[in-house]
């Protein structure tokens, strides 16, 4: 909902602004629109009434918004389109310093807004959905009460054009004999008049069909024209009076009621005789005469909202709100050691708590650090304690508040008193002495301590007594500010007299105050920087838990586990961002160093680099880019190197001197993100514990070992086995392996050689030939794109070359092999192609080269190994590519959410024919553009990291689809198969929205009617498609389909056919040569492509 203005009315000067404050951070933060005009109006008087403050401002608003569209004066058109929300905010609230509109609810809006829900953001979500699709116009409310309406409803505006539109509450006419209540006519929506206060005979004419009567709620709307109407009060005598124009004109406050005032005398029923004769006060009788001859045309509409809910009780274990609204809520809500307490009736918000804390049942804690030692009784209300409070005990059936202070002698203060004491006025001393202090009677409380009733009411003009203005609470001695124990002796009533004695005479030489007081001197900025504080400290000690105790993310992510912290840390960065506050970076860093998982100190180092975005507050470059910068060179060196806490405090280091502007801050983000990716690469590097490798006969010198791998197609389960997620959630993928027009598309052929070099003869696209004679010449391996990268790494994986041994690399290759080695290459796929080329390839080298050295290693072995070839050449990626392809036919292939990592390959079986079966309704597609989204892998584990509940929830559900796709396999049903693959399609889109371009969508649309499923092959993003058509061998009818609506060339069909065998390595005789091989798949039907 984006309203064009809300302002916030206060009685208390200075409150205001520090109001608003809390409302921009609310907006900076994506909870308001940032395009809403956000406007602090104090009351010009303490006592202008409900009515006066709402044209208060609205004046203030209209003179803004005309001041911002350059009028010199108010421009009553800047407002005729504009929806305006007025919040009363009230007087002081007895339960929080702060004000009722700023009372937590132990409620969460969502893991994207990392701020608890207050009463005010509560009931600004409520205006907005009364808004929904409404007129211009002005919503008023105040925040005396929680509101809560169907999640469904909407305001009928056609039964509601012009005037007011008064939210009524159906309620009991015994309840509504205390309130207000409208009296609604008959046969319409239209308030007749206005009761208040009357006895149940008089609430007969009120009552609907059900015997309810609509309750005021304290929520009206105004429209536009009416606010026109109501904006005369500044220039307007008597009226003026309740604006901040006519009081800065010297006249005397007055007092206007929106609803006894502005709303009766609009109402047509309201008696003039009670009305306007019988006031007493003659500037409120002329009030009400200007405002009835104005007003008595205006409509007033009753909205009566059923089930439409009021609350002013318990706001937290048993408040009914919990079951109308759609927040996350919980009784330990953002709270840190509160673990004991998840299945008790405890509610715990914002607050920490030590070891060696006991709380009673019922209880409610908020912004508040216990320390260890503190006993909390049964029934209590807790607030605002700090931590350098002496832990003390609190008796059952207690409110303690710590208040801080403004303008008095000191900085803070207590408010005590029992929950079942009374606030009511007494009008006597003798009735005072019924009065109620801690829950025992003031006259009980006199005797026990000799204190007297002209100690707590000391001004002998006191009108009336009530302990909301008894001077009890000591707020500082001669010596010192004033401890809780200052004040709790009052309700020790075992104490010794000699103690008892002292206490009492030092309360009595102290400077005291009274809850009125002191509610009335709150400092509100401390109060809100305090519970600022607590959130932070509540949030990093979460997050650092969090890390240090991992778990693999719920598959609701979303809802915030009992007494925990959502995992989804974004939103908390962008607080601590928004405050300035670094703190968080030295928690991480501790995070990144203290663990012995390598896993863990990854997402910490990647946690650093999201919370370096949040501090740009948006701005800044993208985030994607180098990270390879020389000054952070030494720190990368020594993560890569091993010296963990090293690199961890060099980063450190540099990340100082990096955080003066958004562009140096995204650049050093994407530096944390490198260093997390080598330590990615450790982690899964272990997956080399699992390579198993036995001595063989090694091939003559110059006899030819040629290996030969099909590609794959991935039917469900992709992403999933990237690392992280791999390890952290663990993997699940069915795929299969396929030839290619009848070839295995992966060749690599290699054989030893006398001379003592290293030749790669690469054939893709263009010959290529390199000859390498040193150690340097194989050092660039690490940067994919160098040339015969991947064949470099491959040997060094292998075991034939160590760049780190002191021999040079002729030494090397002749104690290895006896001379050099020469290594071939083909594919007839493009790069980009989406069928696991890459991946496939480095595994098919690797088999070439261990078994051209001698040595044996089995598929598994051959899988683990090329992970960890992929890992040395930084490429990550995950495992599916070379099981879909090394391994052959239909694969179910998982791993588990730990290290080390092992991949788990099972190969389903089926009856005779049905692999036949799925070839002739299998069929390839290329699309006519590579894959050109480089940064795809980065974005998604840079979500999974964030805990992102978009990404987490999309990877629970691409494992459940693996898994039923396995169960369509197994049971032979291609339908079943077809509906998994768009169900797999949809989760690719999720997990990278780029992955299917427009044209390709286009293609899909085509198929559409004649296929069971289809789905972009791999990443997606371009390069081949794969359909499960539902008739057998449709490839030239669709083929033809395609020519005629996309004439353009560029799609291309091929047969794919399920291989059974896999990859197929053999030696050949001495005078055979591969380039036969070799030649019979470059000229096949290969692809033209663009590079």
């Amino acid at each position: 909902m984006q309203w064009t203005a809300i302002a916030v009315t206060s009685p208390i000067q200075g409150f205001c602004p520090l109001y608003v404050e809390e409302l921009k951070k609310r907006q900076s933060l994506g909870a308001i629109n940032e395009k809403t005009l956000l406007v602090a109006v104090e009351d010009p008087k303490y006592s202008i009434g409900s009515g006066g403050a709402t044209i208060n401002a609205l004046l203030m608003v209209t003179e803004v918004l005309s001041a911002r569209a350059d009028y010199t004066v108010i421009n009553i058109d800047t407002i005729k389109d504009a929806v305006i929300l007025v919040i009363h905010l009230g007087g002081p609230f007895l339960y929080d310093p702060c004000g009722k509109a700023f009372l937590c609810l132990g409620a969460k809006e969502s893991d994207c807004n990392p701020l608890l829900r207050t009463n005010v953001d509560h009931i600004i979500d409520t205006m907005g959905q009364l808004q929904q699709d409404g007129r211009p116009g002005v919503w008023v409310t105040s925040t005396e009460m929680l509101l809560g309406i169907p999640e469904n409803y909407s305001v009928n505006w056609s039964q509601i054009e012009s005037g007011f539109g008064c939210i009524a509450v159906p309620s009991s006419v015994t309840y509504a004999q205390n309130h207000g209540v409208y009296v609604v006519n008959k046969h319409s929506s239209q308030v007749e008049r206005l009761i208040y206060c009357e006895p149940a005979d008089a609430l007969i004419n009120a009552a609907q069909a059900n015997g309810t009567v609509p309750l005021v709620s304290g929520v009206v709307w105004i429209c536009m024209k009416t606010v026109e109407d109501l904006l005369f009060w500044h220039a307007s005598p008597p009226l003026d009076a309740c604006t901040y124009i006519g009081i800065d004109s010297g006249s005397d406050p007055l007092e206007i009621s929106l609803f006894l005032d502005v709303i009766a005398a609009a109402a047509p029923g309201t008696p003039l005789e009670s009305f306007i004769e019988d006031c007493e006060h003659l500037p409120l009788r002329r009030a009400r005469e200007i405002l009835r001859s104005k007003l008595c045309n205006i409509d007033v509409h009753a909205i009566i909202i059923p089930d439409f809910c009021s609350y002013r009780d318990n706001l937290y274990w048993k408040s009914p709100l919990r079951e109308t609204s759609n927040y996350l809520w919980s009784h330990l809500s953002h709270s840190f050691g509160t673990r004991a307490w998840k299945d008790s009736q405890v509610t715990i918000i914002n607050s920490l708590i030590d070891c060696n804390v006991t709380i009673g049942n019922h209880s409610t804690i908020l912004h508040s650090h216990l320390r260890s030692g503190w006993c909390v009784g049964d029934e209590c209300y807790v607030m605002g304690i700090d931590n350098t409070v002496t832990p003390c005990q609190v008796p059952n059936d207690l409110v303690l508040m710590q208040v801080h202070l403004r303008s008095t002698a000191s900085t803070t203060a207590w408010i005590v008193f029992g929950n079942k004491d009374t606030f009511r006025s007494a009008q006597t001393i003798n009735e005072a002495l019924e009065l109620t202090f801690m829950n025992q009677k003031l006259s009980e409380l006199f005797s026990a301590t000799g204190l007297q009733a002209c100690d707590l009411w000391p001004d002998e003009s006191t009108a009336t007594f009530s302990l909301f203005n008894a001077n009890i609470f000591p707020i500082y001695s001669s010596t010192s500010e004033t401890t809780l124990e200052d004040i709790l002796w009052i309700g020790e009533r075992g104490r010794p007299v000699k103690n008892r004695r002292t206490q009492v005479n030092a309360w009595k030489e102290s400077t005291r105050m009274s809850i009125k007081d002191i509610l009335s001197n709150v400092d509100v900025a401390a109060e809100f920087h305090w519970r600022d504080a607590v959130f932070m400290e509540v949030s990093s000690r979460n997050i650092q838990y969090t890390l240090l105790h991992p778990s693999p993310p719920s598959s609701l992510p979303v809802v915030e586990k009992t007494g925990s912290m959502s995992p989804y840390f974004y939103p908390a960065f962008r607080f601590f961002a928004l405050k300035g506050n670094t703190s968080l970076f030295q928690k991480l860093e501790y995070v990144a160093i203290s663990t012995p998982s390598l896993g863990v100190a990854a997402r910490a180092l990647a946690c650093i680099a999201d919370l370096l975005s949040a501090f740009c507050h948006g701005k800044g470059v993208l985030r994607s880019g180098p990270g390879n910068n020389t000054e952070f060179a030494a720190a990368l060196s020594a993560l890569d190197s091993g010296e963990r806490e090293q690199g961890v405090l060099l980063l450190g280091k540099v990340r100082e001197g990096w955080m003066q502007s958004p562009d140096r801050l995204i650049r050093a983000a994407r530096h944390y993100e490198a260093a997390a990716q080598i330590l990615i690469r450790k982690a899964v590097m272990t997956a080399f514990d699992f390579v198993k490798l036995s001595d063989i006969d090694a091939p003559e010198i110059n006899q030819w070992v040629v290996a030969q791998s099909p590609s794959r197609v991935d039917l469900s389960g992709g992403w999933t086995d990237t690392p992280p997620i791999t390890y952290e959630r663990g993997g699940i993928v069915v795929n299969v392996a396929i030839t290619v027009n009848g070839l295995k598309p992966i060749l690599v052929a290699c054989r030893r050689i006398h001379q003592n070099c290293i030749r790669l003869v690469l054939h893709q696209d263009t010959l290529h030939t390199l000859t390498l004679t040193s150690l340097k010449d194989l050092s660039d391996y690490t940067q994919p794109h160098a040339s015969g990268a991947l064949f470099k790494a491959a040997l060094c994986c292998a075991g034939v070359v160590d760049l780190m041994s002191s021999d040079p690399l002729s030494t090397q290759l002749q104690n290895v092999l006896g001379g050099g080695i020469e290594i071939h290459s083909a594919t007839n796929l493009p790069r980009g192609s989406g069928l696991g080329t890459s991946s496939i390839l480095a595994g098919t080298a690797l088999a070439a080269i261990y078994r051209a050295r001698g040595l044996s290693i089995d598929n598994v072995g051959l899988v683990h190994a090329t992970l960890y070839l992929e890992q040395m050449m930084t490429t990550g990626g995950g495992w599916q590519d070379q099981v879909g392809g090394i391994c052959g036919g239909v694969k179910y292939t998982i791993s588990n959410p730990c290290l080390p990592l092992f991949i788990n390959v099972r190969r389903l079986s089926f009856k005779t024919g049905f692999i036949q079966r799925l070839s002739a309704h299998l069929i390839l597609v290329f699309t006519g553009k590579t894959r050109l989204a480089k940064n795809l892998l980065q974005e998604v584990v840079r979500n999974w990291y964030a805990r992102s509940a978009t990404i987490v929830t999309a990877t629970n559900a691409l494992s459940e689809t693996a898994k039923r796709c396995a169960e369509r396999l197994e049971n032979e049903d291609l339908a079943g198969l077809g509906a998994c693959l768009n169900e797999y399609r949809a989760q690719k889109r999720t997990m990278a929205p780029s992955s299917e371009p427009t044209h390709v969508q286009r293609l899909m649309s085509l198929f559409g009617d004649h296929v069971y499923g289809q789905a972009m092959a791999g990443a997606g993003g371009g390069g081949f498609m794969y359909i499960i058509t539902k008739k057998p061998n449709m490839h030239k009818e669709l083929e033809e389909m395609v020519q005629c609506e996309i004439p353009d060339g560029c799609v291309k069909f091929y047969k794919a056919e399920v291989d059974d065998e896999g990859l197929k390595v053999e030696i050949l005789k001495s005078d055979d040569d591969p380039r036969a091989f070799i030649s019979r798949l470059v000229s096949a039907d290969t692809i033209i492509y663009e590079k």
